[in-house]
């Protein structure tokens, strides 16, 4: 039980910082409950599970303090020549 509370507890973080969508935990939540009530909905809590921790489609944005990647350094320690349309 406390696997579940420790999983419910991360993903409710996670969904406070805008990382994962706040249905998340949810479907957690009810794929342990959907457990708990009868091991015949074990297929049912496992696709509840498989939807909550399922990747999202889309990447998470690079923060805004973030170094822009495109602007390392190159091998040399000098930075990369810039392209003028």
């Amino acid at each position: 039980m406390l696997f579940y509370v420790g999983l419910v507890w991360l993903l409710v973080q996670l969904a406070v910082q805008r990382r994962i969508s706040p249905w998340r935990p949810v479907m957690v939540v009810l794929g342990t409950a959907a457990t708990a009530v009868s091991l015949d909905l074990l297929p049912l809590g496992a696709l509840f599970f498989a939807a909550a921790l399922f990747p999202p489609t889309r990447p998470a944005a690079r923060p805004l303090d973030a170094p822009c990647p495109c602007a390392a350094p190159g091998p040399t320690g000098t930075p990369p020549p810039r392209v003028t349309p």
